[in-house]
């Protein structure tokens, strides 16, 4: 025979014995798993199943179920009956539980386990607004390519909460699920800033975004509607030809091109040559909103 016994404790521990009552279940099959329902008393929540009195956590049950070759084995009674104790604890009807979800789906391909904070309870008379945890302080390595959106109040990501902070008041039957969304950020690769038509430059070529300097192959990440400001320039090949104390400088004439997306611009410096001419440089800007991944194409020319 498998019984069951219910334990409610208050905030020091105590046995409130008024709760303490049995039922019987029919008898039980080693072979089986025996489902272990928790049954509502109005003001206290259950906490879990455990094999004795002592609700230690080496005596916890974990899960909802038992299996029948457990209980037969723990058993020392005669007929092999055994009882299994439900812990209870008094509610405070102020309390507000918070639960803590996260689609870890987002992550999937990254090998990145999103940390989520614990379940809280708080004392809605204590918190008029409660600020809830901020997922991007716990996962500061998952930043580089996705940003943290905020809390929902539902999975799909419908009602927003604004600014993090949540009325208690909200509560449903002492509850609140609150749903953390990331999302990816868009990929702005720097794919050629060191490669053009011909060595005709002597300064450059160089690649600035939002005023960082980019080499070759070089990637970042932004949240979608993010402008972004591209400078490349190169300039003209010097060559020097003297007479006597005086010397002739020439620059051959380069051009630099930017691409991102459908944007497009080139700058183009034209040859100087006499005694008193001065380096030219054909410095291209281009300003580009990024909506989708992109790609920043830049291409020098010293030939023209």
């Amino acid at each position: 025979e498998l019984k069951f016994e219910f334990y409610g404790v208050d905030s020091d521990g105590k046995n409130l014995a008024e709760l303490d009552y049995s039922v019987d279940s029919s008898y039980y099959q080693q072979a089986a798993s025996h489902m272990l329902a928790s049954y509502d008393i109005p003001g206290y929540s259950f906490l879990g199943w455990y094999w004795d009195t002592g609700f230690g956590i080496d005596s916890a049950i974990t899960g909802t179920s038992v299996l029948g070759t457990d209980l037969y084995n723990r058993s020392t009674a005669d007929d092999k009956s055994i009882t299994l104790y439900a812990l209870y604890q008094a509610v405070n009807e102020n309390d507000v539980k918070i639960n803590y979800y996260v689609d870890q789906s987002v992550v999937t391909n990254t090998g990145h386990i999103i940390a989520t904070p614990a379940q809280v309870t708080i004392d809605k008379t204590q918190y008029p607004s409660y600020t809830l945890a901020d997922l991007a302080t716990y996962n500061s390595d998952l930043t580089k390519m996705y940003y943290f959106d905020g809390w929902y109040l539902d999975a799909a990501y419908k009602t927003k909460i604004d600014g993090n902070a949540i009325d208690p008041n909200i509560a449903v039957d002492g509850t609140i699920n609150v749903y953390g969304r990331w999302v990816k950020k868009l990929a702005v690769t720097v794919a050629n800033p060191e490669t053009y038509d011909t060595p005709n430059t002597t300064s450059g070529p160089t690649v600035t975004v939002n005023g960082q300097t980019f080499g070759k192959g070089s990637t970042f990440y932004v949240t979608s509607g993010t402008q972004i400001s591209i400078t490349a320039y190169c300039s003209g090949y010097l060559t020097k030809t003297g007479i006597g104390s005086l010397t002739s400088n020439t620059y051959a004439a380069c051009s630099t091109t930017i691409t991102a997306g459908s944007d497009t611009t080139t700058a183009t410096a034209t040859k100087k040559s006499g005694f008193m001419a001065s380096a030219n440089k054909a410095e291209a800007k281009l300003t580009h909103t990024v909506t989708a991944d992109v790609t920043i194409n830049v291409t020098f020319d010293g030939s023209i």
